[in-house]
């Protein structure tokens, strides 16, 4: 241990020398004070040995010799980093009420010569455990400083309010009076100055909602009870009357017994984040009602369509067959006007069915979404089609209209976006429903692409996205070139999304009957 003995009797020095250095200590002995200044401020000494200080400053005693050795050891303290155990050389003749003052004036011992070697080395000892003692506790309170610095500023610094409840072991934990310390940011969330906010529970309960109470009591009862996550979100009455939103979280400490010894956390105003979520979902709600208006009018066009326009073109067609069985003696001009005028009408015929496809597919309304794809899938238009394979299990019979063209729609472009650019030979689309939601699947094992290389002028993939995202699922799309394609959709089917036959079919009659 480095220590530095500061004494003007040569004769002691050098007995206090040997005996540290048979104690295998690094030592620095000096006669003036001020060289042991220059020591101390260049290195650290745990111990500092200092003679008397009226025999150092070569003073007689006097009444200032008390106040000379509180000065000395405050320039010691002073001038290190690491105040160092500073002990008193003295003798026996030494009055004790010197060495009461020596004391008080930040001495943190006394030795008293002459002492045989061995007493001397036994309290060499002494006060080398005393400083390394002092040297500990020293750094431990320094890490425990820095440590409350560190979380002051932390708090300080954080948009979250801290807080810290100590449970009473004589009282239930939901105790109005059990001490919760509140941080002064916690307090200004909720618009509260300090002693305007009580350290106990009682502070922040009176302020939750009345809707909320029971609920958060319930969740901060199985956190400390059975240790379920406390991860919440409620109201608080704010000083200035309304409720604003916050997102609480927080952890308990248990004994061994596991009985709640306390629990501290963090809540965060989230109002305008609330805000925001349920703007989104008015507008997702008025966008999916005026998706349900879109589908039903485009139900009704395909109806007025097939009833209407293809009806009075069979009929024509009918009529015009007829005509030309009781005229067959019509000249070659004109039968080539109207063999001309017949397959001008059957194209009517077949524009008008890809029109009613394209509004609303017949085989939707006729037999759900499963056989609607199974005819997509089927629906092979060249030798050079990829076999796709289709894999579904779902519950339900029917879902709701707009629910319904949606999936199909999706499922549509994804496969003409296989036959068009994968050149790959398979396919496969899964359809599966779980945890709530139409889980769709699409994948090839084409050339892929680059998803981050997408266009904007690429609306196949972007109309998926829009619908997915009005219908509140999630769209994900894993490609990279060579390595073909997989698109996943995930769409929440909502207990009202779910239709019988019966509801389905009868619901259509219905809208159709009051529409017209």
């Amino acid at each position: 241990m480095d220590t530095l003995i500061l004494e003007s009797d040569a004769a002691v020095r050098a007995e206090l020398v040997a005996a540290a250095t048979r104690r295998g200590y690094r030592v620095v002995d000096v006669s003036d004070p001020e060289e042991a200044w220059r020591h101390l401020e260049g290195d650290s000494y745990p111990l500092v040995v200092l003679g008397d200080r009226r025999q150092a400053t070569g003073l007689d005693a006097c009444p200032h010799s008390v106040e000379l050795t509180r000065e000395f050891c405050c320039r010691i303290r002073a001038r290190t980093t690491d105040a160092p155990r500073v002990i008193l050389l003295a003798t026996h003749d030494s009055d004790s009420c010197h060495l009461e003052k020596s004391l008080a004036a930040g001495f943190d011992d006394y030795l008293l010569l002459p002492q045989t070697p061995e007493q001397l080395s036994l309290r060499l000892t002494v006060a080398e455990r005393l400083a390394k003692t002092f040297a500990e506790r020293g750094q431990a309170s320094k890490e425990l400083r820095e440590w409350v610095e560190r979380f002051e500023l932390a708090a300080r610094g954080s948009k979250d309010g801290l807080w810290d409840g100590i449970v009473d072991p004589h009282q239930p934990w939901h105790s109005p009076h059990t001490r919760v310390w509140y941080s002064d940011r916690m307090k200004e969330l909720i618009g509260y100055a300090d002693d305007e906010f009580p350290h106990k529970l009682s502070s922040w309960a009176e302020k939750l909602h009345t809707d909320d109470r029971e609920r958060i009591y319930e969740a901060l009862r199985q956190h400390l009870e059975e240790r379920v996550p406390y991860d919440v979100e409620y109201r608080l009455l704010h000083k200035s009357g309304e409720y604003r939103w916050f997102s609480a979280r927080g952890r308990g400490i248990w004994n061994a017994e596991g009985k709640p010894l306390r629990m501290a956390g963090s809540i965060r105003d989230v109002t305008d984040q609330k805000e925001h979520e349920e703007a989104l979902k008015s507008e997702q709600r008025v966008l999916r009602q005026l998706l349900d208006v879109n589908e039903r009018d485009r139900r009704l066009v395909a109806y007025e369509i097939h009833d209407g326009l293809v009806q009075y073109v069979t009929g024509a067609l009918m009529h015009l067959e007829v005509y030309s069985l009781k005229q067959p003696n019509t000249d070659a001009r004109g039968r080539r006007e109207f063999d001309l005028a017949m397959r001008l009408l059957r194209d009517s015929v077949d524009e008008a069915r890809r029109l009613i496809s394209g509004l609303r597919p017949p085989i939707l309304d006729e037999s759900g979404i499963v056989s609607a794809i199974e005819y997509l899938v089927h629906d092979r238009r060249g030798a050079a089609e990829p076999r796709i394979d289709f894999i579904h299990n779902v519950e339900f019979d029917r879902v709701a209209p707009a629910l319904e063209s949606a999936v199909f729609r999706i499922v549509q472009e994804a496969l003409t976006n296989v036959r068009r650019h994968s050149k790959s030979s398979r396919a496969r689309v899964e359809l599966t429903q779980r945890d709530g939601a139409i889980h769709i699947e699409v994948q090839d094992w084409g050339v892929g692409f680059d998803p981050s290389r997408i266009r904007d002028s690429q609306y196949g993939l972007r109309g998926i996205s829009e619908r997915v995202r009005l219908l509140e699922g999630t769209t994900t799309l894993e490609s990279s070139p060579g390595t073909g394609t997989r698109l996943r959709v995930q769409l929440p089917l909502l207990p009202e999304s779910i239709l019988s036959q019966e509801e389905v079919f009868g619901s259509s009659k219905e809208s159709s009957e009051v529409e017209i």
